[in-house]
């Protein structure tokens, strides 16, 4: 195995079954293993134990994919957070965190936003999604260019 690609959480049982089964770390197991990526979840909780089991750094690379459509992707090793994907059919909008669970939110779009602050995702697509939640929370770390991190879920937010 040189890659694995998967979401952090499943990706940690699997190397916790290669670890108990082997007595060894995935690194030994694995040789040639060099890159991790990962998507689905914020990476930074799991980053650490992800690493311990593996026994040594390898390159990571994160994506932000869902079933609606693929939003964002690492593309460098030094920036944080992920590039916005803004050419792929979608029209972004956010609701500031602090309007979660108004009656009527105030909708912004990509050019109103914020590096720093907390924003429920929500997408209009050529696939026919209009005004849809997605239920991910971001925080943009850059808006040239668009840069932002997964923080968490609407439901599990508290402002």
């Amino acid at each position: 195995m040189t890659l694995i690609s998967g979401i952090p959480p499943w990706m940690q049982m699997y190397f916790d079954a290669l670890v108990e089964r082997s007595g060894k770390r995935v690194g030994e197991l694995f040789p040639d293993f060099s890159v991790m990526v990962q998507g689905g979840v914020n990476f930074e909780p799991y980053r650490t134990r992800l690493f311990e089991s593996i026994g040594r750094k390898v390159d990571t690379i994160e994506l932000f994919p869902a079933s609606e459509g693929f939003f964002a992707f690492q593309d460098s090793q030094q920036a944080e957070g992920m590039l916005l994907n803004t050419n792929s059919g979608i029209f972004y909008e956010f609701i500031p965190a602090d309007q979660l669970g108004a009656a009527a939110p105030q909708r912004i779009s990509l050019a109103d936003v914020k590096v720093g602050q907390q924003y429920a995702l929500i997408i209009n697509s050529n696939a026919g999604l209009w005004g849809y939640d997605i239920g991910d929370m971001v925080r943009f770390v850059s808006t040239d260019p668009y840069r932002l991190v997964v923080t968490g879920r609407t439901k599990h937010f508290i402002s």
